[in-house]
């Protein structure tokens, strides 16, 4: 399977918040196993269907050149987004 990992712009801490809530009930968490909200000032947030992490970057532009499929807050809100990633992280498992 090919690797896919995300990242999604932020636009403010409480949208950061929220961001990180989502992602940490799919499964996913900062370094060390960490599920608190933090960096909530960063601009961007990657996430890593491999190891299930979450970095940040306080840097803009290299957010934007940074390879990571872009999404958007609407899309990770969705069902259907939320099922994509659970089914990709059950076939990385499987490898």
């Amino acid at each position: 399977m090919e690797k896919v990992n995300f990242k999604i712009r932020v636009c403010n801490p409480k949208e950061s918040a929220e961001i990180q809530r989502i992602l940490f009930k799919l499964g996913y968490c900062w370094g060390l196993k960490q599920k608190k909200v933090q960096y909530t000032n960063k601009v961007g947030l990657f996430f890593d269907i491999e190891d299930y992490s979450i970095t940040h970057t306080e840097d803009l532009g290299w957010f934007k050149e940074y390879g990571d499929k872009e999404i958007t807050l609407t899309k990770l809100k969705s069902k259907a987004f939320q099922t994509y990633l659970k089914r990709l992280m059950i076939l990385h498992n499987l490898e």
